[in-house]
Parts: C-alpha cells; structure tokens; sequence
C-alpha cells in the first residue's frame, strides 16, 4: 500500500494515464505521438498514451476522469463557433476574428481538465512529463481539484488554443511565450496552457483566459495569424530540426 497523491490515503495505486485516453485521436497512417521534449530527447511516438502506476488510487482517477470526460465530450469541432466579431477583434491583436467559442463547454470544469492533467505530469516520474513542475503550487492545484477552492479565486488563469493541423498529443512542459512563464500541453488539435506565476497578462492573454462569466474561447492559429501561433510553429520546427520527424 502506497500513498494516493490527491486523497492521501494509504491504497493501492492503478495505472493512470496522464492525458486522457479520450484525448487521442489514432490515425494509421500517421500515427499519432506523444513528443518527448525533455533537453537533449529525441521525440517518441506512442499509440497508447502513457501511464503511471504511482499517483492515483482508483477512486481518485474515477473523480479525475469526470473532468477529462467534459473535456473530451466538448473539444469537438462540430462544438466551436466563431466567436462575435467584438470579442473576436478584441483577442487578436491585428483585428481579425481568429477566436472560437466552444459551446456547451463549463468554464471551471474546463480550467480544472487542464490542472488535472499538469498535475499529474508533475507527480509522474516518466520523461514525458519530466518539464512539467508545478512547483510551490502544486498543494493549491490539489485543492483545486478537490474542489475547497476555486480556480477563479487563484492567480493561476488556464487558456485554450485550436489548431487543427496539430494532431499530436505533446507535454510541452514549462514554457515562455511573450514574456509570461507557462505549462503547456497539446492533444486533439487543442493547445492547453497554464500560467502560475503573478506577473501581468498582454491584453489578447488576458481576454482568452477561461472565466466564470463567459464562454470558453480558443484562438484559431491554423494560418499562424499572431504572433503567439507563430512562436508555437517555431519551437515545433526547432525540435523536429534537431531530431527529425517522430513519424520514423
């Protein structure tokens, strides 16, 4: 008997994946793959995902499954309307509407999807997951997701990115992008992102963040129109430069 990371209690551990099974969309003839990006790692592929058997008792995977089930459910493409034209400008700096809505998606269900997973990459001993870290904020995460607080009462803001040429399931791990520190993962043509620290939003960041109050947005960055699409499709680049496709 070993000790549940989100319970605590003493019992005995399954395997758990760290992204959802739901959040793969397989394709023979181009496998999807988990890119493993730790320094000097050459990207692996896998068709299965990728568990770990230390962190989850069974009742606490069933409780995290919930959220990775709404998650699953509502990240579909028939889901994601474009977002009006106001809100639409106001997210994307050169005025053009690049922003969906995603319907029947629930914001703090949403944002919790996305610490669920990030939490368990940084209680995962796997490489996959060995440049997530929550650091400090990991108790916090946990209470979060036990549900004693309230993301939307935290200084942590989660955002959503669409692209639907990205079919990849990647763990980006801890990031920089225009000058705000991040966690990042991608799965179903989804980009998730987590921002932990207390430094200030760019206006476009935070206009895409996930509220209480208003429907989920996912910026659409398929013809690389910002200057944040543009910055994800380099450090793809870069990675695939140094270690070729995860296709071979």
């Amino acid at each position: 008997m070993v000790t549940c990371r989100l319970c605590l209690a003493e019992k005995k551990l399954i395997e758990a994946h760290l992204v959802p099974k739901c959040m793969y969309e397989l394709d023979g003839q181009q496998p999807l793959a988990i890119v493993g990006v730790k320094e000097g790692s050459r990207p692996e592929r896998s068709q299965i995902g990728i568990y770990d058997s230390g962190i989850l008792c069974a009742e606490c995977d069933n409780f995290l499954g919930k959220l990775d089930c709404h998650a699953c459910e509502v990240l579909v493409e028939n889901n994601l309307q474009v977002a009006n034209a106001s809100d639409g400008k106001a997210i994307d700096r050169n005025g053009d509407v690049v922003c969906y809505s995603v319907d029947k998606a629930e914001p703090e269900q949403m944002a919790k999807f996305v610490l669920s997973v990030f939490w368990r990459c940084h209680h995962s001993d796997r490489k996959e997951a060995s440049r997530v870290d929550l650091g400090p904020h990991e108790a916090l995460v946990r209470e979060v997701l036990l549900g004693s607080v309230s993301i939307f009462e935290t200084p942590y803001t989660v955002h959503i990115e669409y692209n639907s040429d990205f079919q990849m399931v990647m763990i980006l791990g801890r990031n920089r992008q225009e000058g705000i520190n991040l966690n990042t993962f991608y799965s179903k043509k989804f980009g998730f992102h987590l921002k932990t620290d207390q430094k200030p939003h760019e206006e476009h960041f935070r206009l895409l963040c996930l509220e209480k109050e208003r429907p989920v947005f996912a910026m659409n960055i398929k013809k690389l129109q910002t200057r944040f699409g543009r910055l994800v499709a380099l450090g793809m680049k870069k990675n695939f430069s140094k270690f070729g496709t995860p296709w071979k």
